[in-house]
This record gives C-alpha cells, sequence and structure tokens, in this order.
C-alpha cells in the first residue's frame, strides 16, 4: 500500500521550490544592472538561505515522517 505524503507537507515543498526560483531570477534580473567584476549573490544571501534552508529541511522532515510512518505500520502489522 502506497502512502500519500500530508498536504503540509507538499505546500512546504512547493513553497521552497517559489522562494529558490524567486531568488535565482532576482540574482539573474539584478546582474543586468550592475557593474562588471560585482557579484549579485551578496545583496540576496537572505533569500537564497532561505529557500535553501527550506528544501534542505523539507527532505529531512519527509524521510523522518517516512520512517515514523513505516515504523508504526510494522508495530502495527506484528498485532
Amino acid at each position: 500500500m502506497k502512502r500519500k505524503q500530508p498536504l503540509w507537507l507538499n505546500i512546504y515543498l512547493i513553497f521552497g521550490i517559489l522562494i529558490s526560483f524567486y531568488a535565482l531570477l532576482k540574482s539573474y534580473l539584478d546582474r543586468k544592472d550592475l557593474p562588471p567584476n560585482v557579484c549579485p549573490i551578496e545583496n540576496n544571501n537572505n533569500i537564497i538561505f532561505l529557500g535553501i534552508s527550506l528544501l534542505v529541511s523539507y527532505i529531512i522532515i519527509a524521510v523522518a515522517y517516512d520512517y515514523l510512518y513505516k515504523k508504526r505500520n510494522n508495530k502495527e502489522d506484528d498485532l
């Protein structure tokens, strides 16, 4: 039986992807207005770190949720 992830976990993933895409787009658009040899990433550090941390925490939560789901079902099967 295949399990479904809860809705809040999927929303968490979508939110992380959207923030990461926004940071990438903002960095690309800022690059056009900057002079040569200037890094556009320094202006967007907070947005980039937020997107990365949301995606990494999604992976950790999804793995933990799957582990706990399997562990709970194995206990129910033993009874």
